[in-house]
């Protein structure tokens, strides 16, 4: 059996314990809120989109260490890139999760550490909630 423990890698408690771009936008141009009901995990995301790249992003969270830790990563990520290839990565991070692979896929290489859930089941949506939350705001009409 695989230790707990291994779920709580030192890259998952600081992103926890000291989380990237958390908080709210004054005047987000999307912005979207997923919870779990199985666990009362919520992530609401806000972005800043400009000519069609996420100029900015904070997120606001309750739920476990793996939630919080997969949004702070998912901040600093996705800040910078095309809108439209922020939207893709959910699909790719859940076909990653799912699969034997050890490395996630090319240019998501810093999220590694989340690959402990594979072994947890329940957790994967843990782990894939702010990405869940991104990409429904992504997907939102926006002004």
């Amino acid at each position: 059996m695989t230790d707990p423990q291994d779920l709580y890698q030192a890259e998952i408690l600081e992103h926890d314990e000291n989380p990237r771009n958390e908080g709210r936008l004054d005047d987000p141009t999307a912005s979207a809120r997923v919870s779990n009901p199985l666990c009362g995990d919520r992530v609401q995301v806000d972005l800043q989109i400009e000519d069609g790249v996420i100029r900015d992003i904070r997120f606001k969270g309750r739920g476990c260490a793996i939630s919080r830790a997969s949004a702070s990563m998912m901040t600093e990520l996705v800040q910078g890139l095309p809108a439209d290839e922020a939207a893709e990565l959910e699909a790719k991070i859940q076909q990653w999760l799912d699969s034997e692979a050890r490395m996630p896929p090319e240019g998501l290489e810093r999220l590694e550490p989340l690959g402990a859930v594979r072994a947890f089941p329940s957790r994967k949506r843990c782990a894939t909630l702010a990405w869940s939350s991104l990409t429904k705001a992504l997907n939102l009409p926006r002004p």
